[in-house]
């Protein structure tokens, strides 16, 4: 005679257990993802495009400025429109290129703030580029302005320490040019 062992079946608490054991990490990411979603978006946008070959990774940063400095061009050349809403003219002192790069970005920041809080735009937990865009939505500034400070802060943020005083020097014209 051959004894049969039943094998014990898990209870219901046991299955939950087993399924929290499984999904807990990806749930707890997704999470993390929801909730940080925006500083995510703003590291992504900061890293713009990368090129990776034999020589290593590289930021695009020289071909985004140069493709920044094209559309200022096309759009200053063609448009003879002005908002009503305007940046005011930058003057940074010689110093180390990535802190003159810095003075830009809170400039700019800043203006973006100052715009919305003086057209009542809730701007809490807004990246500047979020700012900008619901600036443009609300018609207070005009979408070729809104494209052009999109394409400046882009610019700034995908900069690194490396910047030399030439690509600054084509920032703050193209920052003036706003």
């Amino acid at each position: 005679m051959i004894l049969q062992t039943k094998t014990p079946t898990p209870s219901d608490f046991e299955l939950v257990v087993k399924l929290l054991e499984a999904t807990i990490w990806p749930i707890t990411l997704l999470l993390i993802i929801f909730f940080f979603r925006k500083h995510f978006a703003s590291a992504f946008n900061r890293i713009g495009s990368l090129k990776a070959d034999t020589s290593g990774i590289t930021m695009t940063f020289a071909s985004v400025l140069n493709e920044t400095k094209k559309k200022f061009n096309d759009v200053i050349s063609t448009s003879s429109e002005k908002s009503g809403a305007s940046i005011n003219s930058l003057k940074v002192d010689e110093k180390v290129p990535y802190k003159q790069l810095i003075e830009i970005k809170e400039s700019l920041d800043n203006t973006l703030t100052d715009i919305a809080k003086e057209k009542g735009l809730i701007i809490e937990n807004k990246s500047s580029m979020d700012i900008c865009q619901e600036l443009e939505r609300k018609g207070i500034i005009s979408y070729e302005k809104s494209d052009l400070m999109l394409s400046l802060l882009k610019v700034v943020n995908l900069a690194t320490l490396t910047i030399t005083q030439t690509q600054v020097d084509d920032i703050k014209t193209l920052y003036n040019n706003i």
